[in-house]
């Protein structure tokens, strides 16, 4: 539908232009033009320049972005989730806002890196847990003693196992022992039992084929397999629990405070398009001057 527009003027003493814009903008029926074309009588644009903002409001903008920034900066620090609304006027709080917003970023940010840790910790120990689980079976066919190692690996294409083979038979002179599984996850592992002194050479063999050994951290050195297993549960317990308590705990900071800081956001917006608005009207010495549109046939007062 095509609605009829009228050319618009409104002039006021310049005390006055905030209240004016304020009220303006919660009207929704006005549309502020930026330029002067067409507004001003010709012969008299010398008259009439953009309004200038004095420092405080320029000081003021300023402040108010990158206020907004470091709450944005928050927010990426905190979960997505619905919170109640705040109903505390923003003003009466900015500058205590201001403060505080600092400690919070600090806090919540080292909060976030030791999430992101422990679900990478979790990540890994499910993965060794797979792994370790199947390769315990193998190795419970198998005696462990002092003079052999045990290699752990992951095989790409079961077509591998009998070209691994032939490769570490060469090497060991055919003193050693390959097993096979397939892990929960459908992961073909395998176990190479070989004598520690032909080790090596093994684990180089087979990252010359690119086959990958899987590398445990150093807090499994000294484990047998079985022992490893048991680790991997208990620390899997371990870091779940933690990841509970730590992510509890910035739930409840964020029901307190995203809504405090949302209101303070929105009204932040407010303020910064009044000032970007403010920056789109125009004075003389005496008198604001904000040109615009309306509906034809509309009236306020």
């Amino acid at each position: 539908m095509i609605v009829r527009m009228s050319k618009i003027e409104i002039v006021g003493a310049k005390e006055l232009l905030q209240s004016v814009l304020t009220l303006l903008r919660e009207l929704g029926i006005f549309q502020i033009e930026p330029a002067t074309i067409g507004f001003v009588e010709e012969g008299r644009e010398h008259d009439v320049r953009s309004f200038m903002p004095d420092e405080k409001v320029l000081g003021e903008q300023l402040f108010l972005g990158d206020l907004r920034k470091k709450i944005e900066e928050l927010f990426s620090f905190l979960p997505k989730k619905q919170v109640r609304k705040s109903y505390i006027e923003p003003r009466t709080i900015i500058d205590i806002i201001a403060k505080t917003i600092e400690r919070h970023i600090a806090n919540n940010k080292e909060i976030s890196e030791r999430i992101d840790a422990l679900q990478k910790e979790r990540t890994d120990l499910d993965r060794y847990s797979i792994f370790l689980s199947t390769l315990a079976q193998l190795v419970h066919s198998t005696r462990e003693t002092p003079d052999l190692d045990f290699i752990g690996l992951t095989i790409r294409e079961p077509e591998m196992v009998e070209h691994l083979r032939e490769a570490i038979s060469r090497i060991t002179d055919w003193k050693f022992e390959l097993m096979t599984d397939k892990a929960e996850d459908g992961t073909l592992v395998g176990l190479i039992t070989v004598e520690k002194d032909l080790s090596e050479k093994v684990k180089k063999s087979l990252s010359d084929e690119h086959v990958p050994e899987l590398i445990f951290p150093p807090s499994f050195s000294g484990l047998s397999f079985v022992d490893k297993v048991a680790f991997v549960n208990k620390r899997i317990t371990e870091v779940s629990l933690e990841l509970e308590r730590i992510e509890n705990e910035q739930s409840r900071f964020a029901q307190r405070w995203i809504p405090i800081y949302q209101n303070v956001k929105e009204w932040i917006d407010d303020r910064l398009a009044l000032i970007a608005t403010t920056m789109a009207t125009f004075e003389t010495r005496m008198c604001f001057f904000i040109n615009g549109w309306m509906a034809s046939g509309t009236w306020f007062r």
